[in-house]
Formats: C-alpha cells, structure tokens, sequence
C-alpha cells in the first residue's frame, strides 16, 4: 500500500517504538504502521521535503538521520516530485479545508495516483 503519512502518526511511531512511551494521544498505535515499511506498505514524501522537514522537526535529529537514509535504501520510503494542484488548493479552500502545510499531503497523494495511472496504462 501506498501512505501518505502525517507527522503526529510519525511522533507517535518514535515514541513507541524509540522512546518506549505508549501514546496516548491517537487512535491506535502506529507501529503497525510501520511494520511493514519496505515489504507492502511505502511512504511517500514529497521530493521537496516538505512532508520530511515536519517529521525531523518532531522527533531526535540524530536518530533521524540515521533511520532515514536506512529506511530509503530498504525501499519503504520515496521522494516524489509533486504539482502546485492550484485549483484543487482553491476548491478545497472553499469547502473549509485549511490553508496550510497539511496540503502537502494531498499533492503527495495526488502524485502518487498520478503515477500509478501512467504504470497502468502504459
């Protein structure tokens, strides 16, 4: 599976898993999440680092930069490069959606459908 996935889910995976604190503050745990990384499950980032610089900024730099270069190179992550989506970004606007980093989850997502539709159809 695909994920896109939001820094608090990432906070809560490196309490868990790093810090040994059980989370209290989401739904579930996320280390299931994370379990799979590399074999059925991938996450995306956007190519800019967007998305990156939200999960370093919550959790130990030194174990990130560390966990990060090993999870890439086991191939449970990817940095795609994304479209600015501004029409989508007024649409959602409109309806409530707020303005702000979280969008970058969203152009992520996008190009991730928008790159299994050119594998599909090729």
């Amino acid at each position: 599976m695909e994920l896109v996935i939001d820094a608090n889910i990432f906070e809560g995976y490196y309490q868990e898993n790093v810090l040994g604190i059980k989370v209290t503050g989401l739904t579930a745990s996320p280390l299931e999440i994370f379990s799979n990384l590399g074999d059925q499950d991938f996450i995306y980032f956007d190519e800019g680092g967007h998305i990156l610089q939200e999960w370093k900024n919550l959790v130990e730099p030194e174990w990130f930069d560390a966990w990060y270069p090993k999870l890439l190179a086991e191939g449970g992550a990817y940095e795609i490069p994304t479209e600015t989506c501004y029409l989508l970004r007024r649409t959602l606007w409109g309806l409530g959606f707020p303005r702000g980093k979280d969008f970058w989850h969203i152009r992520t997502a996008l190009s991730i459908l928008s790159e299994h539709e050119e594998t599909v159809s090729s």
